[in-house]
């Protein structure tokens, strides 16, 4: 049984039926014939996927490197690059590429609204990498990169992947004061994305960092994971000098709290003191017994404020 480096094998691919085409079609990818090879690699594309396993088996016990060669483009044709993992390597890299070339994901915390994920328009050619567990270590490993742009871009990456093992690597770019904060700001949503509890100490963290956005940033990504610890920082919050960031520590604690006591984040700063003391002296008493939820109120300007899932 032929087993590649991350476990997977010849029989992991869909079952060729022993079609009898196959197999003399890969001993023609070693043909003199330049024409006869190219023939037989366009036959096996068109096969498709029942051709896999064999194709695979063929490209790691032939000596021959046109027929490697030959074998990965067939692979990559059909969609079946998962079953190798040099396959997978040069997947993430053509990822990387693409995330090399400009800015993928746009988002302003202010706004509340969800990243604008410009990568979509390449989920027909990167769709099923995000789901592949190999492809995380190299998109880690360029998140070491020096420019902020891309690791913003390998960042959300990251957080399309869902995966735990990016999360360390993530928490370790918003802790970075150095790097520029829109990076910093996408390593917090992409974080919020995969919802690990592990990143809350993090969030909690950034809510006092000395960036805005970053703390925009938080106050939203507080409440998606539904950190306790966030609460008395939201509070605090709804003092600062910044109306957007005090409506958005707002609103997150209405969706975690049901709670609202008459705090408006646009009124006078006489006004918004009683309602913040309501707040304190609330969390004073039901802290300690308190587990975030999905309250529903109406926000300062009438328009309700759901919970999260509503």
């Amino acid at each position: 049984m032929l087993l590649s480096a991350a476990g997977a094998t010849a029989q992991d691919a869909p079952p060729h039926d022993n079609d009898p085409r196959v197999a003399p079609l890969i001993g023609q990818l070693a043909d003199d014939e330049w024409e006869v090879r190219e023939r037989a690699t366009s036959a096996l594309i068109g096969i498709g996927s029942a051709c896999a396993g064999p194709v695979v088996e063929a490209m790691n016990r032939s000596d021959s490197a046109e027929v490697r060669t030959r074998a990965r483009r067939i692979l990559l044709a059909i969609g079946a690059w998962r079953m190798d993992p040099g396959l997978v390597r040069e997947k993430v890299q053509e990822l990387l590429e693409v995330l090399r070339d400009g800015e993928v994901v746009v988002w302003n915390p202010e706004s509340r609204a969800a990243p604008l994920d410009l990568l979509e328009q390449y989920d027909d050619r990167f769709g099923d990498l995000y789901a592949e567990p190999r492809s995380v270590p190299p998109l880690v490993e360029a998140l070491a990169d020096d420019d902020p742009t891309f690791v913003a871009n390998v960042a959300w990456c990251l957080g399309r992947t869902g995966s735990r093992e990016a999360v360390p690597a993530l928490r370790a770019i918003v802790g970075r004061t150095e790097i520029e904060e829109h990076t910093r700001a996408i390593a917090l949503a992409a974080l919020a994305r995969i919802g690990d509890a592990a990143s809350a100490p993090t969030v909690t963290q950034a809510l006092g960092d000395p960036s805005l956005m970053v703390r925009q940033a938080a106050a939203i990504v507080a409440e998606r994971l539904g950190e306790k610890s966030a609460v008395p920082v939201l509070i605090g919050l709804l003092e600062d000098g910044d109306a957007a960031l005090r409506f958005n520590a707002f609103y997150t604690l209405a969706r975690m709290t049901g709670e609202r006591f008459g705090y408006n984040a646009f009124a006078a700063p006489e006004r918004r003191a009683g309602a913040v003391g309501t707040w304190r002296a609330w969390w004073t008493e039901h802290g300690s017994g308190f587990e975030p939820g999905r309250g529903s109120v109406d926000s300062p300007g009438g328009e309700e404020v759901k919970g999260a899932g509503d």
